[in-house]
């Protein structure tokens, strides 16, 4: 029987200011995708709101997947996820901006959605679901923020209608394989999947560096033991609450193996890589301030990080440094048995 979905709705996480809310998510079948819709009920008062850069995506702090209790299959805050889903899906995301309107109810709106695949723009790719009977639990966890994430001045109150309706697509049918070149039909639950994890991380810049030398801004790659898959750099200025992203800061990057024998992954000017990934990502404007690395497009199996942590780095060259700046580092990555050569 070919592959069969069933999709549904199963719940939603209701909005508290400053709080971690979650969702129990059904563990029977496999699950293809989680889709996300954040609704952000709002109120202006009587003078218009000054909103923050990406606005209601800071209020979504931090979106996590939770096996078993304490195993974080993802844990990456709404800001990123937003930019990550427009490169990989080549279109801008779903999003309505909240009202600048005067004393005005309105609703602002995100669609985010964790795909279980390798090639997430492939619908039947099953090669990484995420095979919910396996689990004791799986818990989806939002990290709330409160009005000043999402305005600077003059903020509009988050009504308690506030929230985040959660669907996921499951995987209902089996699949067909090879096996000694023939095709045989599999049970899905039966099989083995690619555990793809999502994470960031971030990066303070602390001073404006002009070469690459020991004395280069350094970051080491993570998570190690692993197979680095993707990842998607933000970088940040100090503005205040959750600082503007900037074009201006960054102005070279490399990307190397620097324990045993020295490996050059990639060494490129912030401008010209941007630049590039318009053509290829198909996308109608480049957000600012965002440099996204497909390394399964470059390399076979993406970079193996197959040593310590420290073995292969980040080194950023910078300008126009003011305290509070940073980089903030998305990586997709799936693990690998650690190896050590005696």
């Amino acid at each position: 029987m070919p592959i069969e979905f069933n999709e549904r709705p199963i719940g939603q996480i209701d909005y508290i200011t400053n709080f971690t809310k979650f969702l129990d998510i059904p563990r029977d079948r496999a699950i293809r995708r989680i889709v996300m819709r954040f609704l952000i009920d709002h109120t202006t008062g009587g003078v218009a709101p000054t909103y923050t850069e990406d606005n209601i995506l800071n209020v979504i702090k931090k979106i996590r997947l939770v096996l078993n209790g304490n195993d974080n299959k993802f844990n990456v805050n709404a800001r990123l996820w937003y930019y990550v889903e427009q490169f990989e899906k080549e279109t801008v995301v779903h999003f309505i901006a909240p009202t600048s309107a005067i004393s005005t109810n309105a609703v602002a709106e995100v669609v985010l959605i964790a795909d279980f695949a390798q090639d997430r723009t492939n619908e039947d790719d099953v090669s990484s679901l995420l095979p919910a009977r396996r689990f004791a639990s799986i818990r989806l966890e939002i990290d709330w923020g409160g009005t000043t994430d999402l305005a600077t001045a003059n903020a509009p109150t988050i009504n308690v209608a506030s929230r985040c309706l959660v669907e996921i697509r499951e995987v209902t049918g089996e699949d067909t394989i090879l096996i000694n070149d023939q095709p045989q039909t599999k049970n899905l639950d039966d099989m083995d999947f690619t555990d793809i994890r999502e994470g960031m991380d971030t990066v303070p810049i602390d001073a404006n560096y002009g070469s690459f030398d020991n004395s280069t801004l350094k970051k080491n790659v993570i998570p190690a033991p692993a197979q680095i898959r993707t990842q998607l750099l933000m970088v940040r200025d100090q503005t205040a609450p959750a600082g503007n992203k900037s074009n201006a800061l960054v102005t070279d990057i490399k990307l190397q193996k620097e324990v045993g024998r020295t490996r050059n992954f990639l060494q490129r000017t912030f401008h010209s890589l941007r630049g590039e990934q318009k053509v290829e990502y198909a996308l109608e404007t480049l957000p600012t301030g965002i440099i996204y690395l497909d390394y399964m497009d470059k390399f076979i199996n993406g970079i193996i990080n197959s040593g310590n942590e420290g073995d292969i780095k980040f080194r950023f060259l910078t300008t126009g440094f003011v305290a509070g700046q940073n980089i903030d580092i998305f990586t997709r990555s799936v693990e690998i048995p650690f190896v050590r050569l005696t």
